[in-house]
């Protein structure tokens, strides 16, 4: 079983992180709308947190694997500075979740705390969501890490479609309608 995924492992994990500090970020921050003594508050800030440490695990592989990508995915001059760009934001969305689950850890038990928490990780949110937008412009506008599809020469024509399924479904015509309206 082969579980090279090409160009790099990077896009895989980065999914992970993308989810669970979106997830913990939303339910910690929706938590503390809640009553601390609410039953959904507490299973919320439970659930955020876990999804918060998760994500710490996962940003860990996502860093390797981008360090990686950036070593070793081919790119010009332009996708260099981009590249560049988003690997310095991803670097800082990272330190920015480590801060947060200090922050977490030690500021969580008080209200204040839980709204110094909530602001922090608003920040994680935004910078995860601008580093987010940096690395799809690398896919989508430069095509990093993307393997290209066969260029056509001539258009629509050279592609193949299942013609047999297109054939029986077209209407056969009816050899006693003439065109000009008169019938034979």
């Amino acid at each position: 079983m082969d579980f090279e995924i090409l160009p790099n492992w990077h896009p895989f994990f980065v999914h992970f992180t993308i989810a669970l500090i979106s997830v913990g970020s939303v339910l910690y921050i929706l938590s503390n709308l809640l009553s601390p003594s609410s039953t959904w508050g507490q299973e919320m800030r439970l659930f955020s947190v876990w999804s918060l440490v998760l994500a710490g695990f996962f940003t860990i592989l996502t860093l390797i694997a981008g360090i990686h990508a950036y070593s070793t995915v081919a790119h010009d001059g332009s996708s260099h500075v981009a590249m560049t760009d988003h690997r310095n934001w991803g670097i800082g969305t990272s330190v920015l979740l480590f801060i947060s689950l200090l922050v977490l850890k030690f500021s969580s038990k008080t209200l204040t705390g839980r709204i110094l928490t909530s602001f922090v990780l608003i920040f994680l949110f935004s910078s995860l969501i601008i580093t987010g937008y940096k690395g799809s412009h690398l896919v989508y506008k430069f095509g990093l890490g993307v393997q290209s599809l066969p260029t056509s020469h001539s258009g629509h024509e050279d592609h193949n479609h299942n013609h047999e399924h297109e054939k029986k479904h077209k209407a056969k015509p009816d050899s006693t309608h003439n065109h000009d309206g008169h019938s034979h």
